[in-house]
């Protein structure tokens, strides 16, 4: 179903895309940004129940375990597989025929298989580790240094094993199909992988910037109950580029007291910055204790 544009200019649109496409970095639109460390250090900062960091975590460990057992057993059929393009594979390995299309993709098809091996070594090590923690030690271990390099770690081998996946999967391409319709297989398949690591990257960011991994409300409530979809876009995408101009630290913006967004006259919700101060109080009651 189309909402009504209620005389809302086309060039409105489109410029209001381009600033959430404009939001992720460079390096973003190849890889998205929540294998980034900066993605995890949200999470450290966002989360003040203990019990809900350790568990968010946990439930990224074990979807990432999954995921790569299913990559794993792909590059494991394939190298070993009796049908004769991995035959043929398997051969110029053997005789170390670097001129040829098969060597270098059953060369990447054995990196794909290791780094696979590493990311489950590196995801199942993690989970048992933080899932150990208890809550009310799980910040000051998830946001230590070491804590965050080994929450991050699984990551960055994942998206490694992805791209060696790619490359022998395009490399296939290559072997097995006609040149034209490789070339057109391969462009098409780059352009879809492109928009979707781009969109949930402009996504990601749009939640950090935002501060929604919060439990502060980003609207005050009667005002989001009116506002169409593009409305509450325009809306983020503007407190977006603001938060990105201020560069505010994350161990800060989570601090801070917050005030929800509200419009035509609407109080703000403080109940945040209310419970912001209890947070402070009771810390303070704690240490002098």
């Amino acid at each position: 179903m189309a909402f009504p544009r209620h005389g809302r200019s086309r060039g409105k649109d489109a410029n209001t895309w381009s600033k959430l496409y404009a939001l992720p970095k460079f390096l973003e639109l190849f890889v998205s940004v929540d294998h980034f460390a900066i993605w995890r250090r949200h999470i450290a900062w966002s989360k003040h129940d203990g019990d809900k960091l350790r568990d968010h975590m946990v439930q990224r460990f074990a979807s990432n375990m999954v995921f790569m057992a299913l990559l794993l057993g792909s590059d494991v059929a394939v190298l070993f597989s009796p049908s004769n393009p991995s035959e043929i594979m398997r051969q110029r390995l053997v005789a170390g025929e670097h001129g040829t299309l098969d060597f270098w993709a059953g060369l990447f098809v054995c990196i794909s298989m290791f780094l696979c091996l590493c990311t489950i070594l590196a995801t199942f090590t993690a989970w048992a580790i933080i899932s150990a923690v208890s809550g009310e030690n799980a910040h000051c271990v998830i946001r230590s240094s070491i804590g965050l390099h080994a929450t991050q770690l699984p990551s960055r081998i994942i998206v490694a094993a992805i791209y060696s996946f790619v490359v022998w999967a395009i490399l296939f391409m290559f072997i097995l199909v006609p040149l034209g319709w490789a070339i057109a297989i391969v462009a098409v398949s780059i352009l879809v992988i492109l928009h979707i690591v781009s969109t949930y990257s402009a996504l990601g960011r749009l939640v950090m910037y935002t501060s929604a991994m919060s439990n502060d409300r980003i609207f005050e409530l009667r005002t989001e109950e009116t506002m169409l979809p593009f409305d509450l876009l325009e809306t983020l995408v503007d407190k977006s580029e603001e938060e990105r101009k201020a560069g505010t630290p994350v161990t800060e913006q989570y601090r801070r007291e917050h005030v929800s967004i509200s419009r035509n006259g609407a109080l703000p919700d403080l109940e945040s910055g209310v419970e912001l101060r209890q947070r402070k109080e009771k810390a303070q009651d704690s240490s002098q204790g």
